[in-house]
């Protein structure tokens, strides 16, 4: 009776231990599969309408150029960018565009934080150490797509005359 109640046991303990390893492996994939919230919402560009005063000036971003005002400009939000407009008679004007940080990454937090993460943990205090590496994985996702940033809507450039 006591061996196939160790039996039992033993064999209670092998499938509880390999439930837990599945349930590691599942919600590595999951994490490992699911990009941060900012990169799904709006991804790693952006569309800017830029215009100039007068119009007609030849639009450079970084040092390319990429068309002639009005118009509208699909740039990645992960490097910083300088805008550059040239129109004859007219001094050049640079525009740095600014970035901000996108307040998508609170969903990152969300997400990092859900309780059902939490389903096959063997003990409650591994659950802070679980919430940092989410938020790792998925803020840093974030960052380095770009997507962590915004950039402003429109630009617009008021080009002074030579004198």
């Amino acid at each position: 009776m006591v061996s196939r109640t160790a039996d039992a046991l033993r064999i209670c303990g092998r499938e509880n231990e390999a439930m837990r390893t599945r349930g590691w492996m599942v919600m590595a994939l999951v994490v490992l599969c699911t990009p941060g919230c900012a990169s799904v919402v709006h991804g790693r560009t952006q569309l800017i309408a830029i215009t100039s005063e007068p119009s007609g000036a030849d639009v450079f971003l970084d040092e390319q150029q990429v068309g002639v005002t009005p118009l509208q400009l699909d740039v990645s939000r992960r490097p910083p960018h300088v805008l550059r407009f040239e129109k004859e008679g007219f001094a050049a004007q640079n525009i740095a565009l600014k970035r901000g940080t996108s307040a998508l990454l609170i969903a990152d937090v969300a997400y990092a934080a859900n309780p059902m993460a939490a389903q096959g943990l063997d003990d409650p205090s591994q659950w802070p150490g679980l919430i940092v590496q989410a938020l790792a994985f998925l803020i840093g996702i974030d960052y380095l797509t770009g997507a962590a940033f915004t950039l402003p809507a429109a630009i617009n450039a008021t080009l002074q005359r030579k004198r």
